[in-house]
């Protein structure tokens, strides 16, 4: 697990342009394997889950993406693409996601 700030750069699939987008957010990104017997995909899962931290004993989930590829970026930080899940009235939706990931240090600004 490690601190980063997070921009999520799509949205139900769809590339947001930056003035679409929000700031970035300062959470905790974990990284996992989920055993097909613990989920509701039937497969084994590498997901990658951020977590909002608000001075509780518990944190809050900021997002999650399974099946998470690290694609080509110039800037700093590093681009994670993987599947969002969206649950509504109508079933469940799979997106494509993209995340721009800045790890910071624990004594960061």
């Amino acid at each position: 697990m490690f601190l980063a700030d997070v921009t999520f750069l799509m949205r139900h699939g769809l590339r947001l342009r930056s003035s679409q987008r929000e700031a970035p957010m300062r959470v905790s990104v974990q990284i996992r394997e989920s055993d097909r017997d613990k989920n509701n995909s039937g497969r084994n899962l590498t997901e990658v889950m951020l977590f909002e931290n608000w001075g509780l004993p518990q944190a809050r989930s900021a997002g999650r993406i399974t099946d998470p590829t690290l694609l080509p970026y110039k800037g700093n930080g590093i681009l994670l693409s993987g599947i969002e899940l969206d649950t509504g009235n109508d079933g469940t939706a799979e997106y494509r996601q993209v995340w721009l990931v800045i790890p910071v240090e624990q004594g960061g600004p």
